[in-house]
């Protein structure tokens, strides 16, 4: 955690497991939390209802 900014957390939508896993593992590394969803209404469904650490960042890859 950034004792200035607080948690850095990134949301990662993307339907590529291993491309999640990769990004994930990379970000980790350099001190984000990062939670993997596989599509973007997972994401919105998953979203907490409480007042918990915003995100800094928001990665997708959305396709028709």
């Amino acid at each position: 955690m950034d004792a200035k900014f607080g948690p850095k957390l990134v949301h990662l939508v993307d339907d590529d497991p291993s491309f999640c896993s990769t990004v994930e593992g990379q970000l980790t590394q350099f001190g984000y939390e990062v939670r993997s969803y596989a599509s973007p209404k997972h994401l919105l469904t998953s979203l907490p209802d409480d007042n918990g650490p915003a995100a800094s960042s928001s990665t997708c890859d959305c396709r028709e």
